[in-house]
């Protein structure tokens, strides 16, 4: 089985819960991040997306699934301890990176 055929059987498990095009964005997140763009897949390649597809059906999120999330150009590692960047931060950060500048500056982040 290669990438062609998990990938059409993700997309008909997925898109009655995220429909057509959430679904494909995760699969192609899923194709990226775990299996390094390459279209064949070996065993363990197979458990892992079946294992991964379990999880995404359970409704969890795919930067959880796949233990990445990406912030201001940066790949993170995560887990489920730890909140997921969101899109409205990463916009909140560059509007205080313009208006303060990259010069010496110190930040405090309290709460978040």
């Amino acid at each position: 089985m290669n990438w062609s055929d998990c990938k059409q059987i993700g997309y008909e498990s997925l898109k009655p819960i995220y429909g057509e095009i959430e679904a494909s964005s995760i699969l192609r997140i899923l194709h990226e991040d775990l299996f390094d763009k390459s279209n064949s897949l070996h065993m363990q390649d197979l458990a892992v997306f079946n294992t991964s597809l379990s999880r995404l059906l359970e409704n969890e999120p795919v930067q959880y699934v796949t233990g990445t999330a990406y912030f201001m150009g940066f790949k993170l590692r995560i887990n489920n301890s730890v909140l997921i960047p969101r899109f409205e931060t990463e916009e909140v950060a560059a509007m205080a990176i313009k208006k303060i500048g990259l010069g010496k500056c110190r930040v405090l982040d309290i709460g978040t």
